[in-house]
């Protein structure tokens, strides 16, 4: 069933409103590059710097690594915002990267997104996958479910992480991980400090590069049963609930 033209112009105004209200004061965004393809790749969680004349959008850029390199001129992306009890999302492409000045002695480096379109209700479920890429993890072990003759797997770094999936950056070519497409596999997280790991399954369901040529592999889990899931649920969600105060904080500037 289409949406209706009242529904579709109450969201757009919803989103245009909480733009406004959210703009320059380092709002996070859920940010989700799409590639070439047409797929979602690892999602970024960027600052919400300014909007532009036209209704585009300023959001912070990649000062290191991490799914935010994807960004670049003329890459679509999916646009998630939480306002209220709203949760809406959107489409943008990116139209230029630079730098913008937070004030007269500080320029960050940003990314320049053009008007939004397609704006509609979100998921609760679309808004909260946690993006882990800038975080300083352990390395996330993936190790085969059939054993291997001189191979105990590769260590990767995780992108980006929800109670159904994660992203996964792998030191290895994608020519080399394509042949993990439909496999399921064993996953060690390093979701507690030093604490022992959460131990899953996961099935490749998508491989693709990251700007330096190396592979990125979106997985969903599978488990063994109820019980097995919801121990992985709660776990994640705890992370993930974690990962958000220490965001709030750093936002706040409270530590």
């Amino acid at each position: 069933m289409s949406r209706s033209r009242g529904q579709s112009d109450r969201l757009t105004k919803a989103w245009d409103a909480a733009m406004e209200a959210l703009s320059g004061q380092n709002t996070p965004l859920d940010v989700v590059p799409i590639s070439g393809a047409g797929e979602a790749m690892p999602q970024a969680r960027l600052r919400l710097l300014a909007q532009t004349d036209a209704g585009g959008l300023v959001i912070e850029g990649a000062s290191g690594g991490g799914p935010a390199l994807a960004l670049k001129p003329g890459v679509e992306v999916a646009l998630y915002v939480v306002q209220g009890t709203q949760r809406m999302k959107a489409r943008s492409r990116v139209i230029a990267r630079g730098a913008y000045a937070l004030n007269e002695q500080m320029r960050v480096p940003s990314v320049t997104l053009e008007r939004p379109w397609s704006v509609a209700s979100a998921q609760r479920r679309e808004c909260y996958r946690q993006p882990t890429g800038h975080l300083d993890l352990r390395p996330v072990r993936l190790t085969p479910q059939v054993e291997v003759p001189n191979f105990e797997g590769w260590d990767g770094r995780m992108l980006d992480l929800s109670d159904r999936g994660i992203g996964l950056a792998l030191p290895i070519k994608v020519d080399k991980a394509l042949r993990l497409i439909h496999r399921s596999v064993n996953l060690a997280l390093y979701l507690d400090g030093d604490g022992p790991p959460l131990r899953v399954q996961a099935r490749v369901v998508r491989v693709f590069p990251d700007a330096e040529g190396r592979a990125c592999l979106g997985m969903i889990f599978e488990h063994d049963g109820m019980a097995q899931q919801r121990a992985a649920q709660n776990a994640i969600q705890a992370f993930s609930m974690e990962q958000q105060r220490r965001e709030l904080r750093r936002i706040r500037g409270t530590g």
